[in-house]
């Protein structure tokens, strides 16, 4: 059952019955009635409203609905809002689905990964360092396979950028990889490996799975974080990069910083035929994956994923933001991304890769820049303690509850006093506050007392605190 239901061109006398679902209504005027209000004029939709709403419904399932009796050319509107407005709502539930674990995989690598030796400091020199060098960034889609002799045939053409399942296909396959990437952190490692391991210079990002750079044979290259996760870009005072959604978009990043032109997406398919497979080697879905159908404007019916057809948009944004960059794709039977134009290796060679590039020597101007980072102990160390400290906070002010039940405590200095000390602690600002922007939604619908809120809120912290804590002490867990 849908419980939240949009409803675009609708009448109020024909909304659904507030008992049945939240209502979000697209409208020129206020609707009454407890129903969510989604502004409009037909050229412009209010998204920001929306993504709020979507916020407050975090993990609650959407639906979408255009009222028949609009005319053609307002049905037409409307379905072009709702995609965008779908958009945000899976931009929303995605990010917050990072947090389903309270953020206990992203801690995890970052305390296991603290200990390896990185260059954390040479990323920002290697912007424009390939400038004009064409690059080939290669997905692990099905079309893969069909280009993996083409790959082979244009040694020396351009450089092969590849992440996750990419890496140990290619590699398999015998097609060497230039630059390696890696953003997921519970990837496949056998897909990501191979069976030799990986020995070009690799990039990640915080949250990278440990257990696969340990095993890398390369130097490693930290990249900052995307900006959403606070505990992965600790470390990295105010630097971010966008490496968008998967990690053939992060490999896309990758090749616009470092100046790369052409840009070419190979096996970046973002999708499989209907009754394929996800792979190049035929594997099928991952344990994670949440497959869906999708009507693609060109390719029609097939299945992908969410962050996929998100994936999708963000290569397009990036591609418009970048005119002076030539963008192509080999990829014509996945989804549509607009401004890469499809062609075929045949036309790269004729048109775009008429000359000879040294690729080992370019790699290994790379290699040239790594600079060993400090390891991060004594950061390690800091977290650890904060999540102590808190915890006590957080038992003094549940503590409090009960002492002055049903009396309200928040007004006792001693309350305030702890509260104001838990907020100065770095847990709070790094692992309980990013939690509770994500998970206080679900609570603020089952409890409507503000009393009953506050304490299950700090009920809410002690219990991830305790999960924090717990591996701290048991790393191994």
């Amino acid at each position: 059952m849908d419980e939240v239901v949009c409803l675009w061109g609708y009448p109020e006398e024909e909304l659904p019955s507030k008992e049945e679902c939240v209502r979000v209504v697209f409208g020129k005027k206020p609707f009454i009635d407890s129903a969510h209000t989604v502004y409009y004029d037909g050229l412009t939709c209010d998204l920001s409203a929306f993504a709020k709403i979507c916020e407050e419904h975090v993990f609650q399932a959407f639906s979408y609905r255009i009222h028949p009796g609009l005319s053609d050319f307002e049905k037409a509107s409307a379905s072009e809002w709702c995609k965008k407005c779908l958009a945000i709502e899976w931009q929303v539930q995605l990010m917050a689905s990072r947090f389903q674990d309270f953020g206990l995989k992203a801690y995890e690598n970052f305390f296991k990964g603290a200990n390896l030796s990185k260059d954390k400091s040479s990323f920002h020199r290697m912007k424009g360092l390939l400038k004009d060098v064409p690059a080939f960034i290669c997905g692990a889609g099905p079309s893969l396979e069909e280009h993996v002799e083409h790959l082979k045939r244009t040694e020396g053409k351009g450089l092969i950028f590849a992440g996750g399942a990419a890496l140990g296909y290619l590699a398999e396959k015998g097609v060497p990889v230039h630059l390696g990437g890696g953003i997921d952190p519970d990837p496949s490692r056998e897909r990501v490996l191979g069976e030799n391991g990986f020995s070009s210079p690799f990039f990640y990002q915080n949250g990278f799975c440990h257990d696969v750079l340990e095993k890398i044979k390369a130097p490693l290259f930290r990249v900052p974080s995307n900006p959403e996760h606070p505990l992965r870009s600790w470390s990295e005072e105010s630097e971010t990069f966008d490496g968008g959604w998967t990690v053939s978009t992060f490999c896309f990043a990758l090749a616009l910083h470092f100046g790369c032109n052409p840009i070419t997406l190979v096996g970046a398919d973002l999708s499989y035929p209907i009754d394929g497979t996800m792979y190049a080697d035929g594997g099928t879905k991952g344990k994670s994956c949440s497959e869906i159908e999708w009507n693609d404007r060109e390719s029609g019916l097939l299945k992908t994923k969410k962050d996929w057809v998100l994936a999708a948009g963000w290569l397009e944004e990036k591609i418009k933001e970048n005119p002076e960059v030539r963008f192509y794709t080999a990829s014509v039977k996945g989804l549509t991304v607009e401004g890469a134009q499809k062609t075929s290796f045949a036309e790269l060679e004729e048109k775009e890769l008429v000359g000879l590039i040294d690729c080992a020597a370019l790699t290994e101007k790379i290699r040239s820049l790594w600079t060993p980072a400090e390891l991060e102990t004594d950061r390690i160390s800091a977290i650890t303690k904060s999540v102590e400290h808190s915890l006590l906070h957080v038992e003094v002010l549940l503590s409090l509850f009960e002492k002055y039940y049903p009396e309200d405590p928040t007004g006792k200095g001693h309350f305030a006093l702890n509260l104001v000390e838990l907020e100065e602690e770095t847990a709070h600002s790094l692992i309980l506050e990013p939690n509770w922007e994500v998970w206080r939604f679900p609570f603020e619908r089952k409890i409507p007392d503000s009393y009953a809120r506050l304490v299950n809120q700090l009920l809410f912290f002690k219990d991830v605190l305790e999960k924090y804590r717990m591996y701290s002490c048991n790393p191994d867990l």
